[in-house]
């Protein structure tokens, strides 16, 4: 049986569109040779920084839209399955206003498929 992975990749900060304070690509695979519902919800997906203030959170597939307006709120993602063997990649953009207290951010997946409760850790560079 194969397994379900679920990665944070290439967070940079201080994005200069659309008010964004932090970027990232989330990847989602399929190892498995045969397709798998998933359920990926965007609302089961928040971003807290340490004092647990949520922040706005905005995604979009493959290249990065130019216009803002291209860019979906998170809550809107919804992907049923993945085929065999599929990896399903999407950017997220932070919109907010950064506290100067803040020096941490969480990206925490509430459920994704097979994967429940997990949290990821991006430092602020100060």
């Amino acid at each position: 049986m194969g397994t379900q992975v679920m990665t944070l990749q290439n967070p940079h900060f201080a994005g200069t569109t659309c008010g964004a304070i932090l970027e990232f690509e989330v990847v989602f695979e399929n190892t498995d040779a045969r397709e798998v519902v998933v359920s990926l919800r965007g609302q089961e997906w928040k971003v807290t920084d340490e004092h647990n203030q949520p922040y706005e959170a905005f995604f979009w597939q493959g290249t990065k839209p130019t216009d803002c307006n291209l860019i979906a709120p998170l809550a809107t993602l919804d992907k049923p399955a993945l085929a065999a063997r599929e990896k399903y990649q999407v950017g997220l953009q932070v919109r907010g206003k950064l506290a100067d207290n803040v020096n941490r951010f969480q990206f925490i997946v509430t459920k994704a498929g097979r994967i429940t409760d997990a949290k990821w850790e991006i430092t602020v560079p100060r």
